[in-house]
Order: structure tokens, then C-alpha cells, then sequence
């Protein structure tokens, strides 16, 4: 479990800012090319539907991931390169699993992690998102685009 988990932010981010990065960006504008592939990466985890996942909690993993999506998305045509956000979402998976199953315990309560709601979503997300239009913005601003 552990080591699919540390694998996955690498197999994403080769897939999603890597083989389809570069395709759309040979056909796409590059925010067409950050903005469709965050999209379809956010989209691709409803594919947790499939092992019974609520859906609830899926559609909020989707938006989640499509603002992290956009923020990898805009970070990859900013640095240009692919390895700093495999580990970067690598450790953001790892953090995710560990705060989504470690139990708080106080003195005489016993709290678990509850699911996903749409102000958890959201906490996540506007920053991720609102901080990928920054990078975007800013490679932007050295582009004659």
C-alpha cells in the first residue's frame, strides 16, 4: 500500500504534466495546455468511483485535485521540468494519507479523520488554485504569448 502510494505522484504527474502536458501544448495555448490538463487530471479521480468510493467525497476530490492540478500544471511550464512536481506530489499524497489516518486522541475522546467536505474542499483548493494563477500569471508576464 505504502509503495503504490509513494509511486503514484510520479505515475500522475508523468501522465498528466508529462505525456499529456506535451501533447496538448504542441496543439493548445499554454493556458489551454495548464487549464485542459488540470481538468482532466481533477476528473480522471473519479475513477475512486470504481472501488466504492462515495461520490460525495469523490467530487470533492475532483475539484481538489483539479486546483492542485492547475498549480502542477502551472509550475511544470514555469521551471520546465518534471521532477520537482513528482516529488512534490509525491509528498502531498503521503501527507494527505497520513493526516487521513492518524487518530487524535485527547484525554478521554477518540476522534478519526472524517470525510471530505466542502470546506475542507475548498480550504485546499482556492489557495492551490488562486497560487497557480500566480505562477501562471508570472511566466506569463516573461513570454511573448
Amino acid at each position: 500500500m505504502l509503495g503504490t502510494l509513494l509511486l503514484l505522484g510520479f505515475v500522475e504527474e508523468g501522465i498528466f504534466r508529462g505525456v499529456l502536458f506535451y501533447g496538448l501544448k504542441t496543439t493548445c495555448t499554454p493556458f489551454y495546455t495548464v487549464f485542459l490538463s488540470a481538468l482532466l487530471f481533477g476528473l480522471f479521480h473519479f475513477v475512486n468511483l470504481l472501488v466504492g468510493a462515495d461520490f460525495t467525497d469523490t467530487a470533492y476530490q475532483v475539484i481538489h485535485a483539479s486546483a492542485m492540478g492547475f498549480l502542477y500544471a502551472s509550475l511544470r511550464l514555469s521551471i520546465g521540468a518534471i521532477w520537482p512536481l513528482m516529488l512534490l506530489h509525491t509528498f502531498w499524497d503521503f501527507s494527505l494519507y497520513v493526516m487521513q489516518n492518524t487518530m487524535t486522541v485527547s484525554a478521554h475522546t477518540t476522534t478519526t479523520p472524517g470525510t471530505f467536505s466542502v470546506g475542507t474542499s475548498m480550504a485546499v483548493a482556492m489557495p492551490a488554485l488562486a497560487y497557480g494563477l500566480f505562477v501562471y500569471w508570472r511566466w506569463s508576464k516573461t513570454q511573448h504569448i
